[in-house]
This record gives structure tokens, C-alpha cells and sequence, in this order.
């Protein structure tokens, strides 16, 4: 085959697959369907978390994906974490990084207490180390929110601190820390960091 065909047959090939896939890929594709998600009541405390999860574990160049999950803030949270350039600074850095374009998300048992609910998330970041999130999250009595389940914290500690490789480890090398505000009551038994 020369060369001259060979380039219109790929040529032919790329026209075909571009008309057929269009020119997004299934991320983005996962992203546009993320983006129409925004807080409504029908929405339970681990929808939400998923959202947002599935949002910073999908998110572009454009930071598309925390500008999703930043909607599902409380605006509480929302005041003290953002603006929204704010917001993508720290989720960008420290140990809330693992969040963004992470392998693998496991969801813990659901605790809801009133108006608080606490979702435990253990994430696998992009370089193999295993961080665990509990997010703390209120529903709203205030419009356009009213009686919708929102972000008002999410504490962090690593499970396995980066190059320890030992998914196990769950007695060393964990950092803590909070972002956001808001009701943080102690209504489960998800284990605390040691010092």
C-alpha cells in the first residue's frame, strides 16, 4: 500500500470515527451530564457525594469538574472556601489533590441524623496512595436550597501516606484537616486520626 493511500484511507477512518464519536471524549461526555446536576431535595446525602466525587474524579483542563462539586457546597461553605478560583486552589493542593482525576472511589456506610448526614469516601489518587474523607453534610432551610442535602464540611487523613504502598496502614502518617463549616456532630464511628 503506498503512502499516498494509506493517508486517505486514515484520513477516511479519522472522518468516519470524528462523525460517528463526535470530537468528546466519554469524559467529557460524563462531565456535560455532571454539569446539568444541580442541589435539589430529591437528591439524598450519598447522591450528592457522588456528584461531587464523580466530579472531581472526572474534571478537565477547565476545572469543570470542582466547579461541579463546588455548587453542591452549603453556602456556608461556600463563603468560607470560595470564591470559586479559591476553592480550585485547595482542592488543587494537599492532600484534597487526591480528590481530582482519582482511580477509585469506595463509599462507607451512610449515617443521617436529623438534618446532618456524614458520608465516608476512601479514594485511590492517580499515584496509588489511599486517603480517606468524611463529608459532613447539612440539609438546608433557606431558598433557592430549601430542604436540599449540601456539603458543609469534608475532613481528610491519608490511610496510606504516599510511598508507604501498605493499603493496610492505618496507624501512621495521617494528616487532618477540615474545609468548609458548619454542624460537624460526632454520629459516627468512622475512625478518627491518631496524632
Amino acid at each position: 500500500m503506498s503512502t499516498k493511500h494509506f493517508s486517505k484511507v486514515a484520513l477516511s477512518l479519522f472522518v468516519f470515527l470524528f462523525g460517528v464519536f463526535g470530537c468528546v471524549s466519554p469524559e467529557s461526555n460524563e462531565l456535560e451530564d455532571l454539569a446539568e446536576k444541580f442541589p435539589v431535595p430529591e437528591l439524598t446525602p450519598l447522591d450528592v457525594v457522588q456528584i461531587q466525587m464523580d466530579a472531581f474524579q472526572k474534571n478537565d483542563e477547565t476545572n469543570q469538574g470542582i466547579a461541579i462539586a463546588f455548587r453542591f457546597a452549603s453556602p456556608a461553605n461556600q463563603s468560607l472556601t470560595g470564591p470559586i478560583e479559591r476553592f480550585t486552589g485547595m482542592i488543587r493542593s494537599g492532600a484534597y489533590a487526591a480528590m481530582v482525576n482519582s482511580v477509585d472511589l469506595v463509599y462507607g456506610e451512610v449515617v443521617i441524623r436529623g438534618p446532618i448526614a456524614q458520608v465516608p469516601v476512601t479514594v485511590i489518587s492517580a499515584d496509588g496512595s489511599s486517603w480517606s474523607y468524611l463529608f459532613t453534610l447539612g440539609k438546608q432551610t433557606q431558598d433557592p436550597y430549601d430542604q436540599c442535602w449540601m456539603t458543609e464540611s469534608v475532613q481528610f487523613y491519608s490511610t496510606t501516606p504516599p510511598g508507604n504502598g501498605d493499603a493496610g496502614n492505618t496507624a501512621a502518617g495521617w494528616t487532618y484537616s477540615v474545609i468548609g463549616s458548619g454542624p460537624r456532630p460526632e454520629i459516627s464511628t468512622y475512625p478518627t486520626p491518631k496524632s
